[in-house]
C-alpha cells in the first residue's frame, strides 16, 4: 500500500511482538518495506538532529513502545510531527492497538503523545486517555483490546477499514470460517488462495491443486504450491497468473483495502469462484472505518483542543 514505511528491523520487532495475522500482500499486517532519502534524527526528550535515511513515524512509534530514551532516524516531516506530539503536554496520550496502514495514518496525524503496542490485559492502558483497537480486519483480538478497554474505564474505538462486497461477481461465495472450505471448493480445483497462516492447516485439507505466492524464495507448506512473485500486481499480472494455472477458485479474506484488489477484479473479470472468509464479529464499540474518522472521535472523545 501507498504510504507504508517503515523500518525492516523495527517493523519485524512489531510483527513479532504482536503476531499479527499477515496475508501475503502484507494486508495484515503492516508496512510494505519503504526507503527514504537524507534525513534526521530526534531524540526522546532532546532536539532534533542530524541523521541518515528517513524510516517515517514507525521508527518513531517502536522507539517509545521500547522506552526512552532513545534516538531515531526520521524523515524532516516525521521530525516535525514527532517533535510537535512531544510538546503538545495539553493532548492526552491515545493507545494505539495494530500495525495496519490506518493505525499509522492515525498516528501521524493525532497532535499529541501515542503508543502503539498489544493490550494483553488491563495494565497495559495505564496512562491512557482513550484506546483505538486498530488491528487486521481479520484479527479476532480486536475484541480482546475492547474489552479490557471497557473493562479499564477507559473510552475505545475499533477502527476497522471497510470489507469488500460482491459487485458484478457471478460466483461469490462467503464464509463464515475458513474450515468451510472444505465443504465448499469440489475435489480437483484449482486454487489460488491469498489468506494467512492460519488458513493453511484447512488449505491442506483441500482435495485440490493450492497456490500460494511465496516472497524470496520461501517455499510453501507441503501439499501446497509456492508461486514466487512481489508486489505490487496489477489486474492484468493477475489474470495473466490465473490463466497459467488455470484456477478455477480464488480464496482470500476479506482484508478490504487494496493490497488484493487487484486480484479480486481479476477473479471477477475472469468469471472464477470466489471463496471470501468472512470477518469476526466487529465488538461492542463505536467503529470508524478510516484514520480521518477515528481523529474525528478522538477530537469529540477527549477533553483536549486537538
Amino acid at each position: 500500500m501507498p504510504g507504508e514505511a517503515a523500518d525492516g528491523e523495527d517493523h519485524r520487532h512489531l510483527r513479532a511482538q504482536d503476531r499479527l495475522c499477515g496475508d501475503e500482500d502484507g494486508n495484515v499486517a503492516a508496512g510494505a518495506d519503504g526507503r527514504g532519502g537524507g534525513g534526521h534524527a530526534a531524540s526522546i526528550g532532546g532536539p532534533a538532529v542530524g541523521g541518515k535515511v528517513a524510516h517515517g513515524l514507525a521508527k518513531i512509534v517502536v522507539a517509545l513502545v521500547r522506552g526512552a530514551p532513545v534516538t531515531a532516524p526520521m524523515g524532516k516531516r516525521d521530525a516535525d510531527l514527532y517533535v510537535r506530539a512531544m510538546t503538545r503536554a495539553d493532548v492526552p496520550t491515545v493507545l494505539i492497538t495494530g500495525d495496519t496502514a490506518e493505525a499509522r495514518a492515525l498516528a501521524a496525524a493525532w497532535p499529541g503523545a501515542c503508543r502503539v503496542e498489544r493490550v494483553s490485559d488491563q495494565a497495559a492502558l495505564a496512562g491512557a486517555a482513550a484506546c483505538v483497537a486498530a488491528e487486521h480486519p481479520c484479527d479476532p483480538r480486536a475484541a480482546d483490546t475492547v474489552r479490557h478497554a471497557r473493562a479499564a474505564g477507559v473510552a475505545v474505538l475499533r477502527l476497522c477499514r471497510p470489507g469488500w462486497h460482491p459487485r458484478g461477481a457471478r460466483r461469490w461465495h462467503v464464509l463464515r470460517r475458513a474450515s468451510d472450505l472444505t465443504r465448499t471448493i469440489p475435489p480437483g480445483a484449482h486454487v489460488f488462495a491469498a489468506t494467512g497462516r492460519e488458513e493453511e492447516a484447512v488449505l491442506r485439507r483441500l482435495r485440490a491443486t493450492v497456490f500460494l505466492r511465496r516472497r524470496g524464495g520461501r517455499d510453501a507448506p507441503p501439499g501446497l504450491i509456492a508461486v514466487e512473485g512481489t508486489p505490487p500486481f496489477t489486474i492484468a499480472d493477475e489474470m495473466r497468473l490465473f490463466r497459467e494455472l488455470g484456477i478455477g477458485w480464488l480464496v482470500l479474506r476479506d482484508a478490504g483495502g487494496e493490497g488484493a484488489r487487484p486480484k479480486l477484479d481479476a477473479a471477477r473479470a475472469l468469471g472464477l469462484h470466489i471463496a471470501l472468509i468472512a470477518r469476526p464479529a466487529l465488538p461492542d464499540a463505536p467503529v470508524a472505518r478510516t484514520s480521518k474518522e477515528a481523529l474525528r472521535w478522538l477530537r469529540l472523545t477527549l477533553p483536549s483542543d486537538a
